[in-house]
């Protein structure tokens, strides 16, 4: 065949060129009917997916190639699935029909055999007679299967001739009544039992040879030889079909590859083209949001936004898309600054913590002299007064150089008013002591270590240093503090952390207390003094609770939920930076899983509780 096409080939004359004109204008017809087809095609899918999202397009695309190999694969596999559930059934069948032949024309040949059997297992009495029940049992067992092979066998389809197998056992029913007739009296007559005699031996021997030589037992041979080879014939074409059905299967398989190869590969085609129309919708808002994306890259601009006023609904939805996440961006810098202050303010409240310990080192060495050596000026100033006192009373009437002398230094005030400049000089000195004191409680602030503190002793350090603001001014009287401590025990904490809370609060209450009184008069404020209560108490066996409450101003309803955000603050322009309640905020509840709640009213104060854990595992 193949030879044959190419001496066609090579024979076919050549074209001319008219021809070949018109080969080459049907073909570029053909390509100008296709691109029309395709466009249509195109524009129509265009109108139809207009208002799809690019999920659905995609899914649409995909779903319809995919749709398309399903169904292919599932019509070739049904249809050979179906045929071949058929042809496996009906080789499994020929493979039992042919081994239950096998094993029938086997047993009777075993029938056959037996008188030779027996004729070695007469010198073996025991043997003999095992062997003869179990011939006896398998005669039972040929009768029953022929009964059922006669019966069954004739109505199957394995090329089996009725006529030709009813015949085969209609000989072999007369086989085995011929064999009951003339040959199993004759083999259940010998027996032999334990200790027999030569003569018993012989006579059995020659009983089986005479048999064996006979002409019965020959034809009998014969005849079931015959049948044996017919039957292992039949078995034979049950397996020729079993061969024929094997073969069926494989080109039902075949086919079936070729339908579910088929429908993948125009699955494939479709897919490809579908995909390439899908993604052309798709490309074309993405093109159209260039423009504005490089616009908010190159210009570093965050308030840009894309326009969502296109019909397409793809492009609205990748505009809105592209909007939020410009507004994440946005808002995710302005938590980066937000983070970046918190963390200089932090370096800063740590070299100050660091400057203040420097600070309180050098003061405390020259007052710890002065304090020292205090007490032992004034007992020299004490034996300087009693020497004095004696030398007057040993010379009433000293010489007048002298008495010109005590009246120019004015002793007698001298000696009233050392008292007095010593007991001023140890409240300095003291004072100075607990400014030290709380200084160096101030300079834990840097301190990241997790201790257990006496948060009474935290209150009053913040109290002491801030003590210059709670002093009388010119404008207003002292700000009174109330202290209800109660009995609290020692707490778990980042001490230096607590500390700077503590600082926030007390300072946030001593502004709004400065912005009240700047409005009132000096008198105002005596008749309704501003102050702070202090509040310590157990809120439960775990917990402490810290308030601390001004009769200030109060902070609006509208505002409160503010309170603790970065860069928040109601001060005035440059008075503050909004961040001492959100670190506060950071400290007490991020920091030690504590609360921090906020109670005003407007005209009658804010009360600030926190409350924390008294004992927590450091992590």
């Amino acid at each position: 065949m193949i030879a044959k096409s190419r001496t066609v080939l090579q024979s076919s004359p050549p074209q001319d060129p008219w021809s070949r004109s018109q080969s080459t204008a049907r073909g570029n017809w053909s390509r100008r009917l296709a691109d029309l087809t395709i466009g249509k095609y195109q524009r129509l899918l265009s109108h139809l997916s207009r208002d799809w999202s690019i999920a659905r397009k995609v899914c649409w695309a995909s779903g319809t190639a995919i749709f398309t190999a399903i169904l292919g694969t599932s019509v070739g596999l049904f249809v050979g699935n179906r045929y071949a559930v058929q042809t496996v059934a009906e080789i499994r069948a020929a493979d039992i029909r042919q081994e239950e032949l096998a094993h029938f024309a086997d047993d009777w040949m075993v029938i056959l055999n037996y008188p030779f059997e027996s004729l070695y297992l007469l010198r073996y009495p025991s043997q003999f007679q095992d062997r003869q029940r179990q011939h006896l049992d398998k005669l039972a067992e040929l009768r029953r299967e022929l009964v059922e092979f006669s019966v069954t066998m004739k109505d199957q389809e394995d090329g089996i001739d009725a006529a030709q197998w009813q015949q085969l056992m209609n000989r072999l029913n007369e086989s085995m009544r011929h064999y009951q007739r003339f040959a199993s009296p004759l083999l259940q007559s010998l027996t032999l039992r334990p200790g027999y005699t030569t003569q018993e031996y012989e006579v059995a021997h020659q009983t089986l040879v005479d048999f064996l030589v006979s002409d019965s037992y020959r034809s009998f041979y014969l005849e079931l030889n015959s049948i044996h080879q017919e039957l292992l014939t039949v078995a034979e074409k049950v397996e020729e079909q079993e061969n024929i059905g094997t073969d069926q299967l494989q080109e039902i398989r075949q086919i079936q590859a070729l339908i579910v190869g088929g429908s993948l590969f125009v699955s494939l085609l479709l897919g490809i083209f579908l995909s390439l129309m899908a993604g052309k919708t798709i490309t074309t808002p993405l093109l159209e949001l260039t423009e504005t994306v490089q616009k908010v890259t190159t210009e570093n601009n965050l308030k840009l936004r894309a326009s969502i006023t296109q019909e397409d609904k793809t492009t609205a939805d990748l505009s809105m898309a592209f909007n939020q996440l410009v507004e994440w961006a946005d808002l995710y810098m302005s938590e980066l600054h937000q983070a970046q202050s918190r963390l200089v303010h932090s370096e800063k409240m740590s070299s100050l913590g660091k400057m203040v310990a420097g600070i309180a080192h050098e003061i405390n060495n020259p007052a710890g002299f002065v304090y020292s050596n205090l007490y032992h000026a004034k007992n020299y100033a004490q034996e300087l007064q009693a020497l004095v006192a004696l030398y007057q009373e040993a010379y009433p009437n000293p010489p007048q150089h002298l008495q010109e002398a005590i009246q120019e230094s004015d002793l007698e005030f001298i000696q009233g008013d050392l008292d007095r400049v010593f007991s001023s000089m140890e409240v300095g000195t003291g004072r100075i002591r607990d400014i030290v004191k709380s200084l160096r409680v101030f300079s834990r602030l840097d301190e990241a270590e997790f201790k257990t503190i006496d948060l009474h002793e935290s209150i009053e350090s913040a109290l002491t240093i801030l003590g210059y603001r709670l002093r009388e001014q010119n404008e207003r009287p002292e700000i009174q503090i109330v202290r209800d401590y109660g009995s609290v025990p020692p707490i778990d904490c980042f001490a230096g952390q607590l500390n700077q809370a503590l600082m926030h609060l007390l300072t946030n209450a001593i502004d709004a207390l400065d912005e009240r009184d700047r409005s009132r008069s000096y008198q105002e404020c005596l008749n309704q003094p501003s102050q702070i209560r202090i509040t310590t108490a157990l809120s439960d066996s775990e917990h402490l609770t810290i308030t601390i409450a001004d009769n200030g101003p109060g902070i609006p309803e509208a505002i409160q939920p503010k309170l603790f955000d970065p860069f928040f603050t109601t001060k005035p322009v440059g008075m503050g930076t909004g961040l001492g309640l959100s670190i506060t905020y950071q400290i007490v509840v991020e920091h030690h899983r504590g609360q921090l709640i906020c109670r005003s009213t407007l005209n009658r104060g804010t009360e600030i509780l926190v409350v924390l854990p008294i004992h927590r595992a450091h992590s």
